[in-house]
């Protein structure tokens, strides 16, 4: 459906029908980094790419559910050339960076600085 934010108005543009087959052939570039290629996600990203240009004219942002939520659709959408606009699944996993300075010790550098609390944000972080 097209949503229209400002007249809280949609109009159905198109309906799909998901089957259970399997994905023969070549596949699209933006299903290449899934795993499962015949998962209901990738269902999904492939028919947003056959009907890509015609959304792409209309609007690049995509607004979905929690579900769609995951790095795979996320990824996929980006190579199509959409934005993802959704909320985070309840079982979000998210770490804060690492910005101190270098230990010069051996082996990897530290990457993170702990887990995000949604609940209880730390604010120096975002100073």
């Amino acid at each position: 459906a097209l949503v229209d934010a400002t007249t809280n108005e949609a109009i159905h543009l198109r309906a799909v029908q998901t089957f259970v087959d399997k994905i023969r052939g070549c596949k699209p570039k933006c299903i290449v980094h899934m795993e499962d290629k015949n998962s209901l996600i990738a269902k999904y990203l492939l028919a947003l790419n056959k009907y890509r240009n015609q959304l792409l004219s209309i609007s690049q942002r995509i607004v979905a559910d929690a579900y769609f939520s995951k790095e795979s659709f996320v990824t996929g959408e980006i190579c199509l050339g959409f934005n993802v606009i959704s909320r985070f699944r309840d079982d979000v996993h998210l770490l804060y960076l690492f910005n101190g300075p270098k230990t010069w010790k051996r082996g990897r550098p530290k990457m993170y600085a702990g887990k995000v609390n949604l609940k209880e944000l730390d604010m120096q972080i975002f100073i």
